[in-house]
């Protein structure tokens, strides 16, 4: 939150802020599923609702969001995977041919280090799955009930992928077409439009909100795609090109940053206060007789010895929506809304600083307004 009080500051915009915490979302992930009228278990649903709602009760009717730069500019942590793709393709093909594949193959799957080899030797569009792979094939092949490996037989989640790629070349000889730009185009393909607009679009229009994405403009887009990948990841660095672009405008603390997703912290969330809901849905006779997952294996991902990691949070929270989205609209349970229609945020605090707080009848510089949603509790 500091960070979104310094923007604000520096360009004198009025600056709101909106606390939600754990307890809100057993109440409200059934509106939230409503409006999105599909099973998506991305963690950032939950505050972008609660933003939206904060933002239309104080009047704004069209707000602005950088959807899109991190996949036009490479933002994602992921995408760190192309530099060592890139540098092993350097390497002499009877070298990597000869020596590294067939070591490689002696290594398991579910050997550390695998996925990497995998990753090295292969080209990007047989492994990469996107920013939001979430369950790897051996989790799917044990969480998936007989039902369910039956009523998806015939379906390749492989072929549907390959045909994300670009189509003139899907599969690049090796040592041509830069793994980044490959990974970009995968993700600005699929993952851009079924998750990211997908769900800014829907919740902001739950409240009569109007999201414009500059990121998106035509020209912004055709000019990311001349750019060579080394602009958009240098060192470790990602969004090179766009951060030293903003260096004059944004404040340093802001660019030099780690990446920080705008997201909910699901993994202290079902580490603790969560944990209970999660387990009650997950272990219901409802969740149990739809026969979709084996119930060993839920049960093995709820008490997996260790500390939660965000992929499991991922992973539990996944199937938790599932669970609601199919009460919602294959049972029609609409009982589960009418908690959610009390909805209010634990706060909306406008910001004390006079120069966060200027009034409404000052004329502001760009950006007019700017809203964060901070959550009760941090990872």
């Amino acid at each position: 939150m500091d960070l979104a009080r310094a923007a604000a500051r520096r360009f004198g915009a009025v600056h709101h802020e909106a606390v939600v915490g754990p307890d809100q979302v057993p109440a409200s992930l059934a509106a939230i599923l409503w409006h999105l009228e599909e099973p998506l278990g991305d963690p950032s649903i939950i505050p972008l609702y609660f933003i939206s709602h904060t933002v239309a009760q104080a009047g704004v009717p069209v707000i602005l969001s950088g959807e899109g730069a991190d996949e036009l500019f490479a933002g994602y942590e992921v995408y760190y995977a192309s530099r060592a793709v890139r540098q092993f393709q350097r390497l002499p093909a009877p070298l990597r041919e000869r020596v590294v594949r067939p070591l490689a193959g002696l290594v398991s799957a579910r050997m550390p280090g695998h996925n990497l080899l995998q990753r090295l030797l292969d080209p990007v569009p047989s492994w990469y799955r996107g920013v939001g792979y979430t369950f790897p094939d051996v989790l799917k092949e044990a969480l998936y009930s007989d039902t369910t490996r039956n009523a998806l037989a015939g379906w390749d989640l492989q072929e549907w992928t390959r045909a994300a790629f670009p189509p003139d070349s899907p599969e690049p000889p090796r040592g041509q077409g830069d793994p980044l730009d490959q990974m970009l185009y995968f993700d600005i393909c699929s993952w851009l439009p079924d998750d990211t607009l997908l769900k800014a679009d829907k919740l902001t229009m739950a409240y009569s909100l109007e999201l414009r994405v500059p990121f998106l403009d035509h020209r912004v887009v055709e000019f990311a795609a001349t750019l060579p990948a080394g602009l958009k990841v240098s060192g470790n660095t990602l969004k090179y090109v766009l951060k030293k672009a903003l260096a004059n405008v944004l404040p340093p603390e802001v660019l030099q940053r780690k990446k920080v997703g705008f997201t909910a912290p699901m993994r202290a969330w079902l580490s603790e206060e969560l944990y209970a809901y999660a387990a009650s849905v997950l272990r219901s006779r409802r969740f149990r007789e739809r026969g979709y997952f084996r119930d060993s294996a839920v049960r093995q991902l709820l008490q997996s010895a260790g500390p939660m990691s965000s992929l499991r949070s991922r992973q539990i929270l996944t199937l938790v929506v599932l669970e609601v989205w199919h009460r919602l609209f294959v049972d029609g349970d609409r009982d589960l809304l009418g908690a959610a229609a009390s909805y209010r945020p634990l706060a909306s605090i406008p910001a004390t600083d006079p120069i966060i707080a200027a009034p409404s009848t000052a004329r502001p510089r760009l950006p007019t307004g700017i809203a964060s949603a901070r959550t009760s509790r941090s990872t």
